[in-house]
């Protein structure tokens, strides 16, 4: 009984402790994620000749790798700019705009490239913004998050299945005294029984039986039934635990 008690205390802090990490983690992560997709955001980079907005840092633009691809009401591709971007070539920006507006997207990734498209009556501007080193990092972060979390929980689980018999010691203790009693207690109850019940035989001897000395001795029998009950069951536990 006690072996089990301690393999399900395990088992249910380990669960525990691999909830907690995933939510964590999966928190951590996805809040790493929406930052790298917001700090990448094109609406950030003003188009041409557009004045910077007050609050967005002029130096955005140098910072970042970006291109351009003006489009046309029906979608065909009117002019593509990738002089801010030395992997993409104009046909590659063409492609890439051409799957946007199959796409009727107007905020997604294409690739490693996050794009925003900016519409006005005349024609769409699709700007996007190269976001392959941030998504790589953010992927380093997750696997090197994931791999320590797993690290930890082994760790942890490998401390606490060595840990776990000093836990469940006072359990262990209070059961053996608890056994112990009973063993105790009913062979103690045991001698003033037998002397009940042959002191019963004496007066039947003596004074004859009747409905008083029927009942005692269907008590004491109903006694001497329960301790060995008490004994059967210490007896049993104590062949579970070994």
């Amino acid at each position: 009984m006690l072996q089990k008690l301690r393999i399900k205390f395990i088992l249910l802090t380990m669960t525990l402790l691999l909830l907690v990490l995933t939510v964590i983690m999966g928190t951590v992560n996805l809040l790493n994620y929406h930052h790298v997709v917001e700090s990448a955001d094109p609406d950030k980079i003003p188009p041409g000749k557009k004045p910077f907005d007050p609050k967005m840092s002029p130096e955005i633009p140098f910072e970042t790798r970006f291109f351009t691809v003006h489009l046309a009401e029906d979608g065909t591709v009117l002019f593509a700019d990738t002089q801010k971007i030395a992997a993409v070539t104009p046909e590659t920006a063409t492609a890439y705009a051409e799957k946007v507006w199959d796409s009727q997207r107007t905020k997604d990734f294409v690739g490693a490239y996050r794009y925003a498209v900016q519409k006005n009556a005349a024609e769409s501007l699709v700007v996007f913004v190269d976001c392959g080193r941030q998504l790589s990092a953010a992927n380093s972060f997750l696997f090197i998050s994931v791999g320590i979390s797993l690290v930890g929980f082994f760790v942890v689980s490998l401390l606490l299945y060595i840990l776990s018999t000093r836990i469940v010691k006072p359990i262990s203790d209070s059961y053996e005294k608890q056994r112990q009693f009973i063993t105790n207690a009913s062979h103690d109850l045991k001698t003033p029984i037998t002397i009940i019940d042959a002191d019963l035989d004496i007066l039947e001897m003596e004074h004859g039986e009747n409905e008083w000395t029927q009942d005692i001795g269907k008590q004491t029998k109903r006694l001497a039934e329960l301790i060995q009950e008490l004994v059967f069951l210490s007896r049993m536990d104590e062949n579970e635990n070994h």
